[in-house]
């Protein structure tokens, strides 16, 4: 077990099964040392997370979604290099909020993902972000997060 997977594990978190592309794309592409991940959906051992986010909505369960699309995102990596330790950086996470037009806490939703990987990789968690709202996502998903990771040279 990594040393990453290891402090996953005292948090109480575990990697989910490593996604699967449900179409004609790639679920990751390695570009020298940095690994892209396609989009991972807020889809939990139960399901899809779904919903479309309203103003004054508690963010709790969209919180929660984009904490589960880091998971599966981390999971792709981890099939990817071999281990969650060859993570030398995040880069940049892209986030995508399934949300009514008068809702504008988007960013607060994914301060969600960002906590969790500074909580996981310490500094080396640090990104950049975007954090966008659109009216539907697949499978009606709440959220919706993609991410590249700069990779140390020994991949």
């Amino acid at each position: 077990m990594s040393k990453i997977e290891k402090r996953l594990a005292e948090m109480g978190l575990r990697l989910p099964e490593t996604p699967k592309a449900n179409g004609l794309y790639e679920v990751f592409h390695v570009e020298g040392n940095v690994l892209f991940t396609s989009g991972q959906l807020s889809r939990g051992e139960h399901g899809v997370i779904g919903g479309c986010l309203a103003k004054d909505e508690p963010l709790d369960l969209a919180q929660e979604a984009a904490r589960i699309c880091v998971l599966r995102c981390l999971a792709v990596v981890k099939a990817a290099a071999g281990s969650l330790d060859l993570v030398e950086q995040c880069i940049k996470v892209n986030g995508f909020v399934a949300a009514h037009p008068d809702f504008t806490m988007h960013s607060k939703v994914l301060d969600a993902a960002s906590e969790l990987l500074l909580e996981i990789f310490g500094d080396r968690g640090r990104h950049v972000r975007t954090a966008v709202g659109v009216p539907s996502l697949p499978g009606g998903g709440l959220v919706e997060l993609e991410m590249s990771v700069r990779l140390s040279e020994a991949t």
